[in-house]
């Protein structure tokens, strides 16, 4: 499975993280519907990745239930190992470069702490504290 089905990005760059597969039978023509979906070779399977078990449920009835040549093989609720990395906010135009560089941290601790801003606050106390010791301030 590709990385990248693990997540979702939403229109304001943020990472959620996709937790079913829908397998889904689509009938290759109208002509097999008597036949219906025993035959395996009058149909594909395609998957569909979603967030929820409530978005799965709206696929289903939304979707599915109103198309003839639609039947779900299998709903599978993913192990998804990438969940820490739900909410990240992505900061650049190619986000599934940046998923890939985000999920080698392996938290979003590690991540976090990866970001100039984080490295730049720390650096800032480390220097304060050393013009503290230096000065003789011990408080």
């Amino acid at each position: 499975m590709n990385i990248s089905e693990f997540f979702r990005i939403t229109p304001n760059n943020i990472v959620q993280c996709v937790n079913y597969i829908v397998t889904l039978k689509t009938l290759k023509s109208v002509k097999f519907l008597d036949e219906g979906f025993d035959n395996p070779d009058n149909f594909d399977l395609t998957l569909e990745y979603f967030l929820d078990e409530e978005e799965v449920n709206g696929f289903k009835t939304n979707y599915v239930d109103k198309h003839k040549l639609l039947s779900v093989q299998n709903v599978e609720e993913l192990d998804n190992p990438y969940k820490w990395a739900e909410g990240i906010v992505l900061r650049t135009d190619d986000p599934y470069t940046e998923l890939a560089e985000i999920v080698k941290y392996g938290s979003k601790e590690a991540y976090e702490a990866s970001l100039p801003e984080y490295t730049d606050e720390f650096m800032l106390d480390v220097d304060v504290r050393v013009a503290m010791l230096e000065m003789g301030i011990t408080e």
